[in-house]
C-alpha cells in the first residue's frame, strides 16, 4: 500500500492544477459549450498527461530534495513507470474520441516530455533547449492542441488567437523558472544546468519580469 502511496504522491496531480489557466484561456477563446469532448480534453491534459510527465521526471530524476507540489518526494519504483506507461497509453487512447489532430497534438506533447527526463537525451540538462520545450509545450502548444480538438485551426486566421497563444507561453515562462530556484543544487549534482542556473537568482527575477 506504501508503495502505490509513494506512486500517488510522484504523479503529483495538485501539480496539474498549475497549468489549468492555459486550457481555460483557450476555452474562453474557444468559446466552448459544456459537453463531453470539453471534459474528456480537460481529463485527457489534467489527469492522464500532465500527471504521467510529472511522475516519469521523477522517476528518471529520483530527487532527494523538494520538487513542485513535494516537500520530501519518495523514492520511485518501478510501479512509477508502470502507471506512467498506462496513463499515457490511455491519453492517446481516449484522445482518438476527439479527433485525429487532438492525438497528435496529445502524442507529440507525450514524446517530447519524455525527451526531456530521459536519462539518454534528457533536453532538460540544456538551460535554453529545457526551457523552450517548456516555453513552448506547456504554452502554445497546448493552447493550440485545444483549438484543434474543440474549434478548427480557422480560429488561428484572428490574429488575437495567435496572440493568445503566444501569451500562454510567455505564461508558463513568467514561472517555470522559478521552480528551478530551489533545485539549483539538486539539478547541479545530477549534471543539468538549468536556465535559472544559467542566469542566477537575481536574473531568474528579472527574467520572469520579462515574460510577464
Amino acid at each position: 500500500m506504501e508503495q502505490i502511496r509513494n506512486t500517488i504522491k510522484l504523479l503529483r496531480f495538485p501539480f496539474s492544477i498549475f497549468l489549468l489557466p492555459i486550457s481555460l484561456f483557450s476555452l474562453y477563446i474557444i468559446q466552448a459549450e459544456l459537453n463531453w469532448q470539453l471534459l474528456l480534453v480537460l481529463i485527457i491534459w489534467h489527469i492522464l498527461v500532465f500527471p504521467s510527465s510529472n511522475g516519469y521526471n521523477s522517476y528518471n530524476d529520483r530527487d532527494e530534495g523538494p520538487i513542485g507540489g513535494l516537500a520530501s518526494p519518495p523514492k520511485p519504483t518501478r510501479l512509477l513507470l508502470y502507471v506512467t506507461n498506462y496513463l499515457d497509453g490511455a491519453a492517446i487512447l481516449l484522445s482518438h474520441l476527439i479527433n485525429i489532430y487532438f492525438t497528435i497534438f496529445v502524442a507529440v506533447y507525450i514524446t517530447i516530455s519524455r525527451l526531456y527526463s530521459y536519462r539518454k537525451v534528457r533536453l532538460k540538462k540544456y538551460p535554453i533547449i529545457g526551457f523552450l520545450v517548456v516555453f513552448i509545450f506547456q504554452g502554445a502548444w497546448i493552447f493550440a492542441a485545444n483549438i484543434f480538438a474543440l474549434s478548427s485551426a480557422v480560429l488561428f486566421s484572428n490574429q488575437s488567437t495567435v496572440f493568445s497563444a503566444i501569451a500562454c507561453s510567455f505564461f508558463i515562462g513568467t514561472i517555470y523558472p522559478l521552480t528551478q530556484i530551489y533545485q539549483h543544487e539538486s539539478d547541479r549534482s545530477d549534471g543539468v544546468k538549468t536556465l535559472s542556473i544559467l542566469l542566477g537568482i537575481k536574473g531568474t527575477f528579472f527574467f520572469q519580469r520579462l515574460c510577464f
